[in-house]
C-alpha cells in the first residue's frame, strides 16, 4: 500500500470524526454506557491524526529529496557545462595564439617578398643598364 492509499483512509477517518461525535452524543442522550466506545474511538481518531501528520511530514521530505535530487543532477550539468567551457577556452586562446603568431610570419614573409621583389627590380634596373652599354671590346 502507498502513502497516498494511506491519505485516503486518514481523509475518511477525519472526516467521519464529526458524525461520529454527534453520534455518540444522541446515543448518550438515550442513557447508552458508551464511554468503552468513546475511548476507543477517540485513540483512533488521535491515531489517524498522528498518521496524517506523519504521511505529511513523509510527503514533505520526499519532495525535498526530489528536489536535492534534480539539484544535484542541475549542479552536476553545469559542472559539465563549466568544464567544457573551460576546455573550449583554452583550445580558443590556443588558436588565438597561433594565429598570431601565423600573422607575424606572414608579416615577416611579405617584408623578405617585397625585399626580394626590389632586389629583383634592382638587379633588372643592373641588366637593362648592362645591355644598354655598348661593349667595348
Amino acid at each position: 500500500m502507498s502513502v497516498f492509499d494511506g491519505r485516503k483512509i486518514a481523509d475518511r477517518a477525519s472526516s467521519l470524526e464529526d458524525e461520529v461525535q454527534v453520534i455518540l452524543e444522541e446515543m448518550y442522550g438515550k442513557g447508552v454506557d458508551i464511554s468503552p466506545l468513546k475511548k476507543l474511538l477517540t485513540s483512533f481518531f488521535k491515531l489517524a491524526t498522528s498518521y496524517d501528520q506523519a504521511r505529511s511530514t513523509l510527503a514533505e521530505k520526499a519532495a525535498e529529496v526530489e528536489k536535492s535530487e534534480s539539484f544535484l543532477r542541475a549542479k552536476e550539468h553545469l559542472d559539465l557545462v563549466l568544464n567544457e567551457k573551460g576546455k573550449k577556452a583554452e583550445e580558443l586562446s590556443a588558436a588565438s595564439r597561433s594565429y598570431k603568431e601565423a600573422k607575424k610570419k606572414a608579416e615577416s614573409l611579405r617584408a623578405l617578398l617585397d625585399a626580394a621583389k626590389k632586389e629583383v627590380e634592382e638587379i633588372k634596373s643592373k641588366v637593362s643598364a648592362a645591355e644598354e652599354v655598348p661593349y667595348l671590346c
